[in-house]
């Protein structure tokens, strides 16, 4: 394997100078990597606080339904 080196023979720099700028964009990505990882338990956490929920007012909503079915 070669190394780059620049018209003055520093091979330090024409490393540096070879290596690829960081882009906003892979900054704001990786960003939101991070951000996806830690908001994912407390969004689950919510989904199934809502479907325990939606479970209890569901039974609630038959046993109303049965009764008045029963009434009538």
């Amino acid at each position: 394997m070669e190394n780059d080196v620049l018209a003055n023979g520093n091979a330090a720099l024409a490393a540096v100078a070879s290596a690829p700028p960081v882009r906003l964009n892979d900054h704001i990505a990786e960003s939101l990597k991070l951000e996806h990882q830690l908001m994912r338990v407390p969004f689950e956490h919510l989904k199934k606080s809502m479907r325990m929920s939606n479970r209890t007012v569901e039974k609630e909503m038959n046993a109303v339904m049965t009764g008045v079915a029963e009434a009538a």
